[in-house]
């Protein structure tokens, strides 16, 4: 197994990306991959992400003096073919970026010819998605600022626009962040409604990898931003290679995104000596498990969606050639920030014993100051780390992207660890958190609304605390207060074993009908008891609870509804109480042991 970066690149990245531009070059518009006809299944960013790839592949072919006339041609005539076809926001990003490749190789003017940068320039625009009167987008998420950002500034190095038209966008960004996520510097992904995810540790990364690509010094304030991304992401260093394992657009780009942060932050000295070396030794960690599980040599593709595995809505295997461009590309770029940090920590080990040993076993990090909580702690466990986002979700934006995030199963404030405890995406399962089913036909939850944050180590693990003033109405499209019940939660971890107390407290006059939570599990074999549930096969060995009875035990492997990311889920085991006193407090208490 190759030990560096540029060498599982060389001999593994460039072969598979390259196969599949040389059948693109062959089929063009009737390519298929894996059954899937590319051109035909509905991604609206494909002909920029395959543009981008023929662009890197000449101008590496140009560096290694492997560039004669017909690689010139091929490429001439694959962009020439693809500058019509409509693209979109990432799609325009990566278009431009090769287009900057090539005028950096000084090969724009051989490879493109004028006509075919009259189209370009008409179509690979900002403008599409960003109303230019006050720069608002146009049903998409914040994130999505960074992506105009980019496209205007290579705009302006490519000469299309004038000087400076960018940095409104920027300034626009970073004023979003500036708003609603006070001085923690966390990008807050809604209009102050609490949606922390994935993004909010990857764009000041991205943001920071497009200002350096394109010439531009990286503000100190980005440079912050990216330095409490990167303890993030050191703190998530583990073995197998996984990354973020909560919210949405994860898997595969879930793991990337420790890439991409700690890649950048190196290259721009964020990170201490120390810290290089622990993120170099993670870094080959996540791209061997790229190369051994995401690859999938049967398909000749990255599998995100057979066998057991799915991912949001968002990323359907319609998109199937395009995942295959954009997270090669990805990788590249990560191992081409990496190069100098590279040359110094080729033999780094990954020490998790002595990263358990020098920092706490909990760490909350806070993504805001206010009266809602919005924080994520990471807890270590031997070799297992688990992430507890309380980071609510939000409503989400109108078309494609509306997911009602606030109560799906990937944002509930509970313990995520990939292929231990994982998720499906886009569901909506009471996954260890109670759904309360009152008799007027409202739903509750005890999400969202989380205040009076409290953690402390204790002797063997550590203690997390909060409470919840009313919780959370979820059968609408946005979170809405109910005050029918206060709540307090704690979470208690200890070697082994996760426990969750939960009080619920009436503040009105209530009728409940019943109470339901979910565990659906990798673990096998399950043996049913009265209140527990133990498996004789898995990482998860029991379930007891307290508050709630056993119901049933279903087996799901083959429902789609319980493909994770990493494959499917076997057992549902569902609990109930469906006489809850309506005057007194009550309680719903689990522990998982591992």
């Amino acid at each position: 197994m190759s030990d560096t970066l540029s060498e599982i690149i060389a001999t593994r990245i460039v072969p598979h990306v390259a196969q599949h531009v040389l059948q693109v070059d062959a089929q063009r518009a009737s390519v298929v991959v894996d059954g899937v006809q590319a051109f035909a299944g509905g991604d609206k960013f494909l002909s920029g992400k395959v543009a981008v790839m023929v662009c890197y592949l000449l101008t590496q072919a140009e560096n290694e003096r492997k560039c004669d006339n017909s690689a010139l041609m091929r490429s001439r005539e694959m962009l020439s073919w693809l500058a019509p076809i409509k693209t979109e926001t990432w799609g325009i990003l990566n278009f431009l970026n090769g287009l900057y490749l090539l005028k950096e190789a000084n090969l724009l003017e051989s490879v493109v010819s004028d006509d075919t940068l009259k189209t370009l320039q008409t179509n690979l625009d900002w403008r599409t998605f960003v109303n230019v009167e006050d720069l608002t987008l146009r049903n998409l998420p914040t994130n999505y600022y960074g992506v105009a950002f980019g496209i205007a500034k290579y705009r302006e190095l490519l000469g299309w626009e004038a000087e400076h038209v960018s940095q409104p966008i920027f300034d626009r960004l970073m004023s979003h962040i500036e708003h609603y996520s006070q001085q923690n510097g966390y990008m807050d992904e809604t209009e102050g409604e609490g949606r922390f995810d994935r993004y909010t540790v990857l764009l000041p990364a991205e943001l920071s990898a497009l200002l350096t690509s394109t010439g531009v010094a990286v503000p100190e304030r980005l440079r912050s931003m990216l330095r409490k991304s990167s303890e993030i992401c050191l703190r998530l260093a583990n073995e197998r290679g996984h990354g973020f394992s909560y919210g949405r657009s994860i898997g595969a780009y879930g793991d990337t995104c420790p890439l991409e942060v700690l890649s950048i932050a190196a290259l721009l000295g964020v990170l201490s000596d120390e810290e290089k070396r622990l993120a170099y030794a993670y870094a080959v960690r996540i791209m061997r498990k790229f190369i051994e599980f995401w690859l999938d040599d049967d398909m000749q593709s990255v599998n995100m969606w057979e066998h057991g595995r799915q991912t949001d809505g968002y990323r359907h295997k319609g998109r199937i050639l395009g995942e295959n461009m954009s997270l090669c590309w990805q990788l590249i770029r990560v191992a081409h920030h990496f190069a100098e940090t590279e040359v110094k920590y080729a033999s780094a080990q990954l020490d998790l014993r002595k990263l358990a040993t020098h920092t706490p076993k909990c760490q909350v990090y806070r993504f805001t100051n206010d009266h809602d909580v919005r924080a994520l702690a990471i807890i270590r466990d031997g070799s297992h780390v688990f992430s507890l986002p309380l980071i609510n979700g939000g409503r989400g934006v109108t078309g494609e992207h509306s997911q009602h995030y606030f109560w799906s199963t990937p944002y509930l404030p509970i313990p995520f660890e990939n292929e231990v405890l994982e998720v499906a995406p886009g569901t909506h399962h009471p996954q260890l958190a109670p759904r309360i089913l009152m008799a007027d036909g409202a739903e509750l939850m005890p999400i969202v609304y989380l205040s009076d944050l409290t953690h402390e180590q204790t002797a063997s693990g550590c203690k997390i605390s909060y409470t919840l003033p009313h919780l959370c109405q979820v059968d609408g499209p946005a979170p809405q207060a109910n005050p029918s019940f206060a709540a307090d939660v704690t979470y208690s971890f200890e070697p082994g074993r996760i426990h969750c107390d939960m009080r619920f407290v009436p503040q009105t006059s209530v009728e409940v009908t019943d109470v339901r939570m979910d565990f659906a599990t990798f673990s096998d074999l399950p043996a049913v008891q009265k209140a527990s549930v133990t498996f004789g096969e898995g990482v998860i060995k029991q379930i007891q609870l307290n508050g709630l009875y056993l119901e049933k035990v279903e087996y799901v492997e083959t429902r789609k509804p319980y493909h994770t990311s990493h494959g499917a889920l076997k057992w549902n085991t569902c609990f109930v109480n469906d006489a809850i006193s309506q005057s007194e407090p009550f309680h719903v208490a689990w522990t998982i042991d591992f």
